[in-house]
């Protein structure tokens, strides 16, 4: 069966049955949700920090600009829009993004968004959007395709500095392809301020050197043969360095 991504367009994955729900101004901010008790509870015993009500409000500034820069890719916004339900905002210190999706909630994302404004805030709550929506992708892909066969073994993850089994590497490649793409696709649009543009290629730059390290040779021959043909996929769709 196909597993496979479109190489400039990751989050295209070839037998999807997914529809996207429609697109018009202001659809982002209208999935910001504040949480249910019992997930809140759960989560803040992890450490993880939710926005007050007031705060949200100050925030759906940032998240509308971060859903413009979404739909100036057309096909990325679809396939966020076809995954993602709920939106609940994260605290954070601000020079810092925090994230977070779990496969039991499906069509939840849990994200920071930066309290200062401008172009660089926007283009980080983008992509925190981007990340967890391509997980929660890659999870709905995975109930119809098993991509990983080896679910005991284990390989260093350069996002978490420690050995993980192979499907959170898998998930990690495939989030690091569909950000980087995303990216790029503004880069060749020509038209964003040297601010973003910047900061674009440091992030790709940075995600380029991350997958550089992932023992690909060890992760393949844990994967299924549809699994090997995806990390085939996301392989020609690997972030590269950039000239900065």
């Amino acid at each position: 069966m196909p597993a496979l991504v479109e190489p400039d367009s990751p989050w295209l994955i070839e037998s999807s049955p997914r529809e996207a729900t429609p697109s018009y101004p202001g659809w982002l901010a209208d999935l910001v949700r504040e949480p249910l008790d019992a997930v809140a509870s759960e989560l803040k015993s992890r450490d993880f920090h939710f926005l007050t009500r007031d705060a949200i409000g100050d925030r759906l500034e940032m998240v509308a600009a971060a859903e413009g820069l979404i739909d100036q890719e057309p096909s990325a916004s679809a396939a966020i829009r076809a995954v993602v339900a709920e939106i609940f905002l994260l605290g954070a210190r601000e020079e810092y993004d925090v994230s977070h999706s779990e496969p039991r909630w499906p069509g939840w994302i849990f994200i920071s968004a930066p309290r200062a404004a401008g172009l660089v805030s926007a283009l980080r709550l983008a992509e925190n959007v981007v990340h967890e929506a391509m997980h929660l992708q890659l999870t709905e892909l995975e109930t119809r395709i098993p991509l990983v066969a080896d679910t005991a073994s284990k390989l260093h993850s350069p996002w978490k500095q420690e050995p993980r089994p192979l499907q959170g590497i898998l998930h990690g490649l495939y989030v690091c392809a569909c950000i980087s793409a995303f990216f790029r696709s503004h880069l060749g649009a020509g038209s964003m301020p040297q601010e973003g543009a910047d900061h674009v290629r440091r992030r790709i730059n940075s995600i380029a050197e991350e997958v550089a390290v992932v023992p690909m040779h060890p992760l393949r021959e844990g994967l299924t043969e549809a699994g090997k043909r995806f990390l085939e996929s996301i392989t020609r769709a690997e972030p590269r360095i950039v000239r900065l």
